[in-house]
């Protein structure tokens, strides 16, 4: 029986009994089987202290197939998620274990901008269940070259935001960077459009000295208290790969998280004149409102299977 390596959000675990080295291994020789020995994977990571060893993992299952590597160094997981698109990368896998404890770690599969389907998941458990991997000669073996993806990546992102709004040169904003992934994107982003920045836990650091990875308000007492104090405008607060946003207004107080989903659905809504927002069905009633308000309409998918929503035919149209 094949062993289910995938939950809703990649695979993670501890690194002692889950996400091994030998999985690691595995993986990348299950992933350029998946590619049938061709292309090219990018591969990058987040600060965990596990990271280089399972990069390294997954480099060399890769490379043994005969499949090509691009090294994309320590990144934010949506800058791995939009390195898949770029041409000339087949896929591209980020070692993470997002907002999860620092003695967990794991891995993010992706290809044309999107997360794995459970189709192409389940190739992947079934050739490491099987043991069942190409093996490139002594003379095709994949070779490895590191990619700079952190400039192409900010000029995408600026320029998506600036096509929804304006913004008051100088504003205030406090980041919480949680010593991850971000912390040489989010800052550089902000300042290069004019906002003044003030950051914490700014520094890189894998056990997350500064505060958990998560970014719950539990964890966020001290940038509340920041918040509360100062004259920011917002706060704005990752987890350890980059991939949650947590919101503070500027009394301190922290934005519900499906509020700030909703607000963001809501306002592609209004800027498109309508169409279809694809949600998991964990998140609240808000977005429905705010939705339906603007003239839009809110489809819910189970948690983990967005990524279906988007390949399907329904899913090209939102």
């Amino acid at each position: 029986m094949t062993r289910k390596l995938f939950g809703t959000s990649g695979i993670r675990g501890s690194i002692t009994e889950k996400t091994t080295a030998g999985l690691a291994l595995n993986l990348g020789r299950a992933l350029g089987t998946f590619l049938k020995g061709e292309g090219t994977v990018g591969i990058g990571t987040d600060a965990r202290t596990s990271r280089e060893m399972l990069r390294n993992g997954l480099v060399a299952g890769v490379l043994s197939t005969g499949t090509d590597v691009m090294d994309l160094g320590i990144a934010p997981m949506p800058a791995v998620a939009h390195c898949s698109q770029i041409s000339g990368i087949s896929a591209s896998v980020i070692v993470t274990a997002s907002h999860n404890p620092a003695t967990d770690n794991g891995f993010k599969f992706f290809t044309g901008g999107r997360e794995f389907i459970r189709t192409e998941e389940s190739v992947i458990e079934s050739c490491v269940a099987e043991h069942r991997y190409l093996a490139a000669d002594w003379d095709s073996c994949g070779r490895v070259q590191s990619l700079e993806i952190r400039g192409q990546y900010l000029k995408y992102l600026k320029e998506f935001l600036l096509k929804r709004g304006t913004r008051s040169k100088g504003t205030k904003v406090l980041l919480d960077l949680a010593n991850g992934a971000a912390i040489n994107y989010t800052p550089s982003l902000l300042l290069d459009m004019g906002f003044s920045v003030t950051t914490m836990n700014s520094h890189q650091d894998g056990h997350f000295p500064g505060r958990p990875a998560e970014p719950s308000p539990e964890n966020l007492r001290d940038a509340m208290k920041m918040a509360a104090s100062s004259d920011f405008a917002v706060t704005l607060c990752h987890d350890g790969d980059g991939d949650r946003l947590a919101v503070i207004d500027e009394r301190g107080e922290f934005i519900d998280q499906n509020r700030v989903i909703a607000l963001f659905a809501r306002n592609e809504v209004e800027r498109a004149g309508g169409g279809i927002v694809a949600t998991s069905i964990d998140t609240s009633s808000v977005i429905d409102e705010l939705v339906t308000a603007s003239g839009g309409q809110v489809t819910r998918m189970p948690l983990g299977s967005l990524q279906e929503f988007f390949v399907s035919d329904k899913g090209k149209d939102v």
